[in-house]
């Protein structure tokens, strides 16, 4: 029988930090070695998998070509999956360790969110979940291109190869300057706010957000696109630059200077969904998303177990449709 050269789940754990850190550089220093040391280490491992180049030397640093994406993929199943064997035999099975790159598309987090995540972090200490809201990339690209593991987004924004379910329902409400003369009602209407300077907030890789909410407002409102993040636009309305439309997880913030209101007579409602990579086989992301299913305890157990989407083909003409799968995840 032919002898199978050993490959070490260090070896495995090189290139995670490498694809983390973009340096040969920073991840000699982090895993104590030497430059040198990791280069020949590092030839090591691509001659051991029949390999020419598992990363590229370029402009932006050292980065990792498509064959090293497709070997990182299954080194990150095999150093999880190594984690638990260990755990089996500490009998620590459910002290998982690791971290959970969440994107969000629409910033900050739905207080519903944030106590599903502290109830996360209180059963599972070792882990971490990291929030992403990038601005310059579409938060579906990033987790196509493993950039990120799961994200917070509207389900309009899904593609195919993604999977997902319905995480929680937003509202929008009006913000103001708390001195506006609007603040004196309880609540506002439509025509109250087309009177008024609208800024309407556009990104450059995703316009749903304003696309929805010109629908909303409609063709006699006065219009100001804002290019910019929400704390740039939350600091215009308080410089009375303008009322905008916002969820009511910016609202529960609370921040100064500014007044919410109810718009009575819409209901602007809308379902947010969490998403992630149909062909994921991360052990600990398969956790992550079967707690975020059924693992918080004041979600009243004679629910129906929400369902999981996955975004399939479906023609030219209607590119995209929903084809609902059973909830037996990563198995």
């Amino acid at each position: 029988m032919k002898r199978l050269h050993s490959l070490s789940i260090r070896d495995l754990h090189i290139l995670q930090v490498l694809d983390m850190t973009r340096s040969l550089g920073r991840a000699a220093t982090e895993l104590g070695t030497s430059v040198a040391a990791l280069s020949r280490r590092l030839t090591r491992i691509e001659n051991l998998l029949g390999m020419t180049t598992l990363f590229e030397r370029g402009v932006n640093g050292t980065m990792i070509t498509a064959p090293g994406r497709r070997v990182l993929q299954h080194a990150r199943r095999m150093i999880a999956e190594a984690h638990h064997l260990l755990a089996l035999g500490s009998g620590t099975v459910d002290n998982l360790e690791g971290e959970i790159r969440l994107g969000l598309a629409c910033p900050p987090l739905h207080p519903m969110v944030e106590t599903w995540l502290r109830l996360w972090n209180e059963a599972h200490p070792r882990t971490r979940i990291g929030l992403y809201a990038p601005l310059e990339e579409s938060m579906t690209a990033l987790l196509l291109n493993r950039g990120i593991d799961a994200a917070i987004l509207h389900p309009d924004a899904l593609s195919a190869g993604l999977a997902s379910f319905a995480l929680y329902r937003e509202n929008i409400v009006a913000v103001m300057p708390e001195r506006h003369h609007l603040t004196k009602r309880q609540t506002v209407l439509l025509m109250d706010l087309r009177a008024e300077r609208l800024l309407v907030p556009v990104t450059t890789q995703d316009d749903r957000c304003a696309r929805f909410q010109l629908g909303l407002l409609g063709p006699q409102a006065h219009i100001a696109m804002h290019r910019g993040g929400m704390l740039t636009l939350l600091s215009q309305i308080r410089s009375d630059a303008g009322l905008a439309l916002c969820s009511t997880a910016i609202r529960d913030l609370q921040p100064p200077g500014l007044a919410f209101r109810n718009i009575a007579d819409i209901q602007a409602e809308f379902e947010m969904h969490l998403a992630w990579r149909a062909d994921a086989e991360d052990a600990l992301l398969g956790r992550f998303v079967r707690f975020m299913q059924t693992g918080v305890p004041d979600r009243p157990p004679s629910l129906e177990l929400p369902r999981v989407y996955r975004r399939v083909k479906l023609s030219e003409d209607e590119p995209y449709g929903r084809e609902e799968e059973d909830i037996a995840l990563f198995a």
